[in-house]
């Protein structure tokens, strides 16, 4: 939740205690009195909330579609929903309820599935790309007499299936073109696994392949400070995710300038920026095309990284956010509502960046 003057400019409903029930979480909204909601994708329980309600609200609907071609769920949603009927009756609530997503792409991606949105209005709002936190620590290889000149690449994100980091790290080791060089994994785990515990993993899954030029770091979710650190550190970055409805391993590095090596999949992070460089698949990547998909990223990487600065940038990215909700939001508070928002434009931010 976001403090403006006495009143909330946002709940986020995700983050409310659920565990009261619904009436419970439908009196703290009343308390917080918020200018606005935000709700996320196609779950129930957010349906619940907003029927018990106490009056109408301006809802902000996160929506994301996470790729087709894991096998797997397509969309976040409870189970048995159905996302077409999901959406009739979100639109039903009585609330003024504003459906938005990251990309063009998934919008296209949630209307195959939900067509009753092609009856309204999706936004296209991006995740915002965050300033460069103050720099800390580089990166340095354990051990190495000159770590300065030891070549890095970088990987990372949730150790899933989904996201493709085995595939990287196998490709890696069998025909990165500079033998010199090691590779980096920063890694959101969602379980107790250590660096260790990964790398041992990784033996086992990868046919006992020699480990030695590969180093872990797990960490939480939105460790914004070391990431940028890894991001200043490594002199490119090797992205192998089939299911995202972003990617920040994609626009995060490319907004530090750093050359990035895409896989080719039919989810978001392909979708990012113009010209990405793309390759059919990490897995069976010969030294000559690995070596020629590094020079293509390097090149296009100044490119990028001003489309990645402008289009993207958390300025602009929350002037959109207020200006949608200063349009949507009942007459008789948008002028406060913009007042503060002017005055307190950083308030914003956590809900831009996520």
């Amino acid at each position: 939740m976001m403090t403006v003057g006495r009143r909330r400019a946002m709940v986020d409903v995700g983050f409310l205690d659920r565990t009261r029930g619904v009436a419970a979480a439908a009196r703290a909204v009343a308390a917080a009195d918020p200018y606005s909601l935000r709700v996320a994708n196609f779950f129930t329980e957010d349906l619940d909330l907003l029927r018990a309600l106490d009056r109408p609200r301006t809802v902000l609907w996160k929506m994301e579609f996470w790729g087709t071609e894991t096998g797997g769920e397509q969309l976040p949603r409870s189970d048995g929903v159905d996302a077409d009927a999901h959406v009739r009756e979100m639109m039903s609530t009585g609330h003024d309820v504003i459906p938005y997503t990251f990309t063009a792409w998934g919008r296209d991606r949630l209307v195959s599935v939900a067509p009753t949105l092609g009856d309204h209005v999706v936004e296209l709002l991006p995740i915002a790309q965050r300033p460069p936190a103050v720099p800390g620590q580089p990166f340095t290889l354990p051990g190495a007499a000159d770590p300065g000149n030891v070549p890095l690449v970088g990987c990372g994100g949730l150790l899933h299936p989904a996201k493709g980091i085995e595939e990287v790290v196998a490709a890696f080791l069998d025909a990165y073109p500079d033998e010199r060089a090691h590779l980096v994994c920063a890694l959101v785990v969602e379980d107790d696994l250590t660096p260790a515990d990964v790398l041992r993993r990784w033996s086992r899954e990868l046919g006992g392949r020699d480990l030695s030029r590969v180093h872990v770091r797990t960490g939480p979710y939105g460790d914004w400070a070391w990431m940028c650190d890894f991001y200043r550190s490594v002199d490119v970055v090797l992205v192998g995710s089939r299911s995202d409805s972003w990617g920040r391993m994609v626009s995060e590095p490319l907004g530090f300038g750093v050359p990035t090596v895409v896989r080719r999949a039919d989810c978001a992070t392909n979708h990012l920026a113009p010209d990405l460089t793309l390759v059919d698949s990490f897995e069976g990547l010969g030294p000559d095309d690995f070596a020629a998909a590094v020079r293509q990223a390097r090149a296009a990487a100044p490119r990028l990284a001003g489309f990645v600065r402008t289009q993207y940038a958390l300025p602009l990215v929350r002037q959109r956010f207020g200006d949608l909700l200063t349009r949507r939001l009942p007459e008789d508070v948008r002028g406060d509502f913009l007042r503060h928002t002017e005055r307190h434009a950083a308030d914003l931010d956590d809900l831009v960046v996520y």
